[in-house]
């Protein structure tokens, strides 16, 4: 495997080394001799004031003066400084014009090096002047190469928390930091390479009935409303995420609906949900429904519109399931010409989310494709360090989504395990792309957070290049948030997390089994029926023994393993010293 020495400056070039960039039909910027160290950044006018194009050189600033060089403001430049012209992308080599892609070349020009990036939009600018960027904090120079860079995966959806209220009045001395941190996160999502946002709580914005809304859901709409326009300042589009069927009684009291599928009138309260949502906001780029987990939250109610059964209702649920589907495709697409995303996420693994069969049987030529995308996630199971890819891309001609994460465990500075399964994920992408998947999505991430962090950098390396080699990207990671010096060792001890964790926290016997919670399945947790603070720990100890008789067999093999989990966990946290 290779294992990269990482220059630290500029200063093993041999002589004069001038550099300039174009990005974007677009932009330039021009490396003088390394004695100056110094840029010069021109953009074209079509993409100066992008807020996009304008944050992504916010952070190429940042990665040069780690390295010591200054970027010069293009107007205080002389003449020997700039070193190039701005073209259209039409003169490049023609890549498949993907709104982030981008040409990046390298010639020399009277003896000195210039390189030139040229960007498909806005977006594409962006991309490029992230990628020069990175390249730089991983290796300290910029890239020699010539390449034609544009994302494999089409799309890269990115799930975001939703707003705070404070965003919804100008007025409250909270706006202006909201907004601040909001255009943050949206320009660290283009960073790693985000065309649309997934924040939640569209329930919250839903009103059905003749009164007007309460204060609390036209606030919620107003915050959401500067949101969607901060997202779209930047080139983002925004879906909001919400579970079908939450519900107030207020509104099953205004469409004179039971809370049985048979019912037309609850079918029609669905769609006023969506409608109420639609009109609120016209400038959404569409909504994204969930139905296999629905959490009640506050004043809100659940039903399970697919697996709940009234006297009247004989269906089964593939047609449920199907109904659902045309419901919400109505509404979204037929009606407001919007994009539906749907989740065909379960909390079980004997249904639609898992098995092709069951998938088929409603996914037939009956549900549309326009406007449609199914995100089905990466594996068969939540917890799913034993399970199976998801057998279910590429089994009906509807565009899909694949949903990842590189941990399977509670994330953050609580979790009492740090999982990290990026040669896992790298070979799921893999495998989603070939069965057709078009976009992929994950959790935007936090860089005060490592494994979040390292999780966002690889799915956006694996979305442009699914067959990249996964330690050179890991170790590509460590060196821009670790530095070079130590990024090797850093990458070691995060790609061997995964046979720590696979082998010291999880009792492979029972995990391969069938689909589990995570308290089923951690030995770190007592919680094995309910959670106790739930049901005061009820039928625990006959659970417990259940559990021993399906791992009765291998209790050896579980011991061994789990000491070589426990070994492994020991070596990576001696690294340092077994490489010194």
């Amino acid at each position: 495997m290779d294992r990269r020495v990482y220059p630290t400056s500029l200063q093993n070039i041999p002589g004069p080394f001038v550099a300039v960039l174009f990005v974007g039909c677009l932009l330039v910027f021009v490396l003088s001799v390394p004695a100056a160290q110094e840029y010069a950044v021109k953009i074209h006018p079509l993409f100066q004031d992008h807020p996009a194009v304008v944050g992504m050189m916010d952070i190429l600033r940042t990665a040069m003066e780690r390295e010591g060089w200054s970027l010069v403001p293009h107007s205080g430049a002389n003449a020997d400084t700039i070193m190039g012209y701005v073209g259209p992308a039409d003169l490049c080599p023609p890549p498949p014009r993907h709104p982030q892609g981008f040409v990046f070349s390298c010639k020399t020009v009277n003896g000195r090096k210039q390189w030139t990036v040229l960007g498909y939009s806005s977006l594409g600018a962006a991309a490029g002047l992230a990628w020069v960027a990175d390249r730089i904090k991983v290796t300290g120079e910029i890239p020699e190469s010539n390449v034609t860079r544009f994302p494999k995966f089409e799309r890269h959806l990115n799930n975001m928390a939703p707003p705070d209220n404070a965003l919804a009045d100008p007025g409250n001395p909270g706006f202006k930091k909201e907004q601040e941190k909001l255009r943050e996160v949206f320009l660290s999502a283009i960073q790693f390479g985000a065309t649309d946002l997934l924040p939640y709580d569209r329930n919250e914005l839903v009103w059905i009935g003749p009164d007007t809304p309460p204060e609390s859901v036209l606030i919620r709409r107003e915050a959401f409303r500067e949101y969607i326009r901060l997202a779209h300042e930047l080139g983002l589009r925004v879906f909001l995420v919400g579970d079908e069927l939450i519900y107030r009684d207020e509104w099953l009291k205004a469409a004179h609906a039971e809370l049985c599928t048979q019912d037309p009138h609850l079918w029609e309260m669905l769609r006023e949900k969506l409608r109420s949502v639609l009109r609120a906001l016209p400038e959404l780029d569409g909504i994204l429904v969930r139905t296999g987990e629905i959490i009640p939250r506050g004043e809100m109610k659940s039903f399970d519109l697919v697996h709940h059964r009234c006297e009247r209702e004989q269906r089964s649920f593939e047609l449920i399931y199907q109904q659902i589907l045309k419901t919400c495709h109505g509404v979204i697409v037929g009606e407001f010409g919007k994009e539906y995303i749907h989740r065909t996420w379960v909390t079980n693994s004997h249904e639609q989310h898992s098995i092709a069969e069951v998938y088929e049987r409603i996914f037939t030529n009956e549900i549309p494709t326009d406007n449609l995308i199914v995100s089905i996630k990466l594996t068969r199971t939540d917890q799913w360090q034993f399970q199976q890819l998801n057998p279910t891309f590429g089994c009906s001609p509807h565009k899909t989504n694949v949903e990842v994460e590189t941990a399977r465990f509670k994330r953050g500075k609580d979790a009492p395990i740090m999982d990290f399964a990026a040669e896992r994920v790298a070979s799921g992408m893999q495998f989603a792309l070939n069965r057709g998947a078009i976009s992929v999505s994950n959790a935007g991430g936090t860089p005060d957070d490592a494994p979040s962090d390292a999780a966002r950098y690889l799915v956006w390396r694996f979305s442009w290049d699914p067959g990249a080699d996964v330690r050179e990207v890991v170790c590509d990671w460590a060196a821009t948030k670790f530095g070079r010096k130590h990024a090797q060792q850093v990458a070691d001890v995060f790609l061997a997390l995964d046979k720590a964790v696979r082998n010291a926290w999880y009792v492979r016997a029972l995990a391969v089994t069938h689909w589990n919670p995570s308290p089923h399945i951690y030995v770190d947790r007592f919680a094995l029926k309910g959670i106790p603070p739930w049901d005061k720990g009820a039928g625990q100890d006959q659970f417990l023994f259940e559990v021993y008789l399906q791992c009765k067999p291998w209790i050896q093999d579980t011991l061994d393993e789990m000491d070589m989990g426990i070994s492994v966990w020991t070596e990576a946290r001696l690294f340092r010293s077994h490489r010194r």
